[in-house]
């Protein structure tokens, strides 16, 4: 719990009443105007990438004998693309029968998820620790994740409250 602690808050409030809690300084981050354009700017993309995906699964059914290894390698670039990993699961849903579905996503997610890694590991580390390094809970996290780094990623990727594609870049 302590990780996600709001460093401005210092106690914990006892009320709901917004003007009471502004004056103790504690925020509502998602009511926020940057959380409110990243939610306009995820139903903008879900509406480009809904017509495209639809495109996708139509190419990749005429694919024959490729089609598994290219669907694979599509979900794989659509995670380094942030596109949703529900909406490219579905598809593999619409293209293939149950278990071949479920080994395409497998693969797919999992070479993605580890370039994914790879990216933010060894060319966005920096620019993150620079825009971040004096934030609390970046420093938190990251101390968190050095000492423990596979049982946090075990628990986030069992938690549905954190989307897939977002969690291979962290």
């Amino acid at each position: 719990f302590e990780l996600f602690r709001d460093p401005c808050m210092t106690e914990v409030p006892t009320t709901t009443d917004a003007a009471a809690l502004a004056g103790r300084g504690y925020r509502r981050p998602w009511v926020s105007p940057a959380w409110i354009l990243a939610a306009l700017r995820m139903l903008a993309l879900g509406h480009w990438l809904g017509g495209s995906v639809v495109e996708f699964a139509a190419w990749v059914r005429g694919q024959g004998a490729w089609a598994g290894g290219l669907f694979a390698a599509g979900y794989a670039l659509a995670t380094l693309a942030w596109v949703p990993g529900m909406l490219m699961t579905l598809t593999a849903g619409v293209i293939f029968e149950l278990p071949e579905a479920v080994f395409y996503v497998f693969v797919g997610s999992t070479i993605g998820s580890a370039f994914a890694f790879a990216f933010a590991r060894y060319v966005a580390r920096e620019a993150i620790e620079r825009r971040l390094g004096g934030s609390p809970r970046f420093a938190a996290i990251d101390r968190a994740v050095g000492d423990n780094g596979f049982k946090i990623v075990f628990l986030l990727r069992l938690s549905p409250l954190f989307p897939f594609t977002p969690l291979n870049f962290l």
